[in-house]
């Protein structure tokens, strides 16, 4: 009687996640990538800045270094490295050269 029970638990956890990605994929309200505007599959999805990105469109705006999710700075909503773009166009050297251009 437990093999019955166990195939039936891992049957039914299966089908909940199969139906929970068809649900994801399907949506009417599937995300889109902020860099290309392409909608964002689950599978490929990587969570940054509050948004879904393509793993490969998660770039740096100054240098297009690949970045990882929460590993990087942003700016006006868009991703940046920490070092040196970050810290070169923001950083503090950066807003005092800025002010005394002005």
């Amino acid at each position: 009687p437990l093999q019955p029970l166990l195939l039936s638990a891992s049957l039914s956890v299966h089908h909940r996640i199969s139906t929970d990605q068809e649900l994801y994929a399907n949506s009417a309200t599937m995300p889109k990538c902020p860099k290309c505007s392409k909608e964002v599959y689950f599978a490929e999805r990587v969570t940054s800045l509050g948004k879904d990105w393509h793993r490969p469109c998660l770039k740096c705006e100054k240098c297009n270094k690949t970045l990882s999710a929460g590993s990087h700075a942003e700016h006006e909503g868009k991703p940046y490295c920490n070092n040196p773009c970050y810290s070169a166009l923001f950083g503090p050297k950066a807003q005092l050269e800025d002010s005394k251009r002005a």
